[in-house]
């Protein structure tokens, strides 16, 4: 993939997007110190070259419902493509999962859920 030379001002753009999602072109000028037209056409850069990927909400789940986080660990056994692939083709299918991540062929997994018992167990599946 090519890699595209970016400056001071983009990376400013790039940290006020992370940090307030999706803002008005004039409101985003003013956090980065950029007159409104400049920082339009540099966002708009940005986002074509796909350094924006898109828009999250961070979702207040405990004001809909009490839920608990916990944090799963999961090793696989076999370091084998169809494995990974595997795991993570059901993974995305559980709801619960919020997030993934993976090191060294081990996932660390966060799902959310009203009840933290099924998390509990340990097993070899």
């Amino acid at each position: 993939m090519r890699k595209i030379a970016i400056d001071a001002a983009d990376i400013r753009i790039l940290r006020a997007l992370q940090q307030h999602s999706q803002l008005s072109k004039t409101k985003l000028s003013e956090l980065v110190n950029l007159s409104p037209t400049p920082c339009w056409i540099r966002f708009s850069r940005l986002k074509e070259a796909g350094l924006i990927r898109g828009y999250h909400a961070d979702i207040a789940l405990d004001r809909i419902a009490n839920t608990t986080t916990v944090m799963v660990t999961v090793s696989l056994e076999g370091h084998r493509k169809e494995n990974f692939e595997r795991f993570e083709s059901y993974i995305f299918q559980v709801d619960e999962i919020v997030e993934c991540m993976t090191t060294g062929g081990r996932y660390g997994l966060r799902p959310e859920s009203r009840d933290a018992q099924p998390f509990r167990l340990s097993a070899s599946h």
